[in-house]
């Protein structure tokens, strides 16, 4: 996990997150996880323009780190720039769909053998865990005969329901007999080594197009996602703005991404604070309660259930009419609560934010995180969210500047890298004026 923010007003945007990546690894037959403290989320998108990119949940794309692939982008990015930063974001994942080298179809290939192998690995669980299939697993003197036609019915009833699911409008229509046609029977090989395993005789074809579809279909259950948030502004921008993308990785040799919540500073708008991963201590700064407040509609309801239940024991009156009158007085009384903290919390709030010098916007940030990866210290037994916190401010004239940030090694020790940094931007400047010039001719 982790805990990000991004807090902008009329003058500049700023990017805040800590260092902590939870890397999960299995040791003596378990899946365990391991913290580390040294994880790089804060980038800048351009070497030239005022636009940055912060990354939350999954730090790789199929075994690739996000931190290669953003600074690779930059790299061939170059003086280019583009007119609103959701074409910066566009850019980005045209770039990783198409790059030759870094996913090569064998790559890509090889992820989607592994995602097959854990969607079929769950789909048999849930098989042999099925009340029908299980009936007869629990008779003692089964036949293999009446097991294979319970674990049949319960195909076919899959089979029926995928096929009633659409293809999620990235992919073409042709996708699942593209797979079959390039790698069905090598899957539908290592389906026959299972079911013989279990001295199953099913069509094993029928059961590895029914895992092909529900990983195509379904493919939000199984795979994890990068959140991708690129914020600063385009060419055409004066305010700043910030939009979120989930990118789920390769699904066989399509990218998966999926659009998320945009916000944008506007001439007559208030400040805005936009706490990604871990936001339990930013919600409760910006709303005076945490989300869990929001079982208070869950305890309210359980209460006058019950009360219900006493009233219709002791005076006959149906339960359940009792509950559906009460049911739109707790929706009032929670929309109370969120008018209260609307007005008493985060409209104060988000005014203020509004006015904030840039100086004191990063401070809040940081504080915000430091907030978060404090009461994960004291409340976890596993720190999540820690170490060094890195904070960047984005404005229209300086660009990215780092107000706070980790390195690795010493700059003081470390000159000529500075200067190899130097001559790569001189190059790539140099490179831009000439682009200019031609342009201006």
């Amino acid at each position: 996990m982790t805990a990000e923010v991004v807090i902008m007003n009329r003058r500049a945007v700023v990017l805040a997150a800590d260092s902590a990546v939870t890397v999960p690894t299995f040791e003596n037959g378990m899946w365990t996880n391991k913290y580390f403290k040294g994880a790089n989320k804060v980038f800048e998108l351009s070497n030239f323009e005022p636009i940055g990119v912060m990354i939350f949940n999954l730090s790789d794309l199929e075994g690739v780190p996000w931190e290669i692939i953003i600074k690779s982008y930059r790299e061939q990015l170059g003086p280019r720039s583009f007119k609103t930063i959701e074409e910066y974001a566009s850019d980005l994942f045209a770039y990783v769909q198409k790059h030759p080298t870094l996913f090569p179809q064998d790559t890509l290939r090889d992820g989607f053998f592994r995602q097959y192998k854990s969607v079929f690995s769950k789909m048999w669980l849930a098989i042999e865990a099925d009340p029908v299939v299980k009936a007869v697993h629990d008779q003692p003197n089964r036949m293999a005969v009446d097991l294979d036609a319970a674990r049949k019915t319960v195909i076919d009833k899959a089979i029926a329901h995928v096929a009633s699911v659409p293809l999620p409008d990235f992919l073409p229509g042709t996708t699942p007999a593209d797979i079959w046609t390039e790698c069905g029977q090598e899957l539908s090989d290592g389906v026959v080594t299972v079911l013989k395993e279990f001295d199953c005789n099913l069509p094993a074809d029928d059961i590895t197009k029914l895992v092909i579809d529900i990983l195509l279909k379904n493919y939000r259950e199984f795979l994890p996602y990068t959140g991708i948030v690129v914020t600063g502004y385009g060419d055409d921008s004066h305010f700043p703005g910030c939009v979120e993308h989930k990118c789920a990785g390769f699904l066989w040799t399509h990218l998966v991404v999926e659009a998320g919540q945009s916000d944008f500073i506007k001439p007559w708008s208030t400040g805005i604070i936009r706490p990604f991963a871990q936001d339990n201590m930013a919600s409760t700064f910006m709303f005076g309660a945490g989300n869990d407040f929001l079982s208070v509609k869950d305890w309210a309801g359980q209460m006058i259930n019950n009360l219900a239940t006493q009233i219709d024991a002791s005076h006959s009156v149906p339960a359940q009419d009792i509950s559906n009158m009460a049911a739109p007085l707790v929706e009032d009384f929670m929309q109370r609560i969120i008018n209260h903290q609307i007005e008493k919390h985060y409209g104060p709030l988000m005014q203020a934010v509004g006015f904030l010098p840039v100086d004191e916007m990063a401070h809040l940030a940081e504080t915000l995180i430091m907030l978060e990866s404090l009461k994960e210290k004291v409340t976890h037994p596993s720190q999540s969210v820690g170490g060094a916190i890195d904070v960047a401010v984005i404005t229209k004239a300086e660009g990215l500047v780092w107000v706070k940030r980790k390195h690795y090694f010493p700059s003081e020790l470390n000159s000529r890298f500075m200067v190899r940094q130097s001559e790569r931007l001189d190059r790539n400047m140099h490179t831009r004026r000439g682009n200019e010039h031609d342009h201006d001719l």
